[in-house]
């Protein structure tokens, strides 16, 4: 893609993290809402575990953040409606 930055990553993983971070050259977290707070970035992607990623998706979307998910709606148990009230 291109003009787009990537400005940082978080993994639940602190090693994990760190790794990706500095393969990248960005800043790392462990906490993605903390990332979100300080980055303030434009746009999201969430690439999780099934469980954790409608959770993580509705976090983000509260924020006014744009998301790019990896899993249909109806994989996470949910319909594309669970998501009209975070939509703007």
């Amino acid at each position: 893609m291109t003009n787009v930055e990537v400005v940082a990553v978080a993994d639940v993983n602190q090693r994990r993290a760190e790794e990706v971070g500095r393969e990248f050259k960005v800043r790392y977290y462990t906490d993605y809402m903390e990332m979100i707070e300080k980055e303030n970035p434009d746009v999201v992607s969430i690439v999780t575990l099934t469980s954790p990623h409608a959770k993580v998706a509705k976090d983000v979307l509260s924020k006014g953040i744009h998301v790019l998910v990896d899993k249909w709606p109806k994989h996470l148990g949910m319909s594309s409606g669970d998501f009209e009230d975070l939509r703007h």
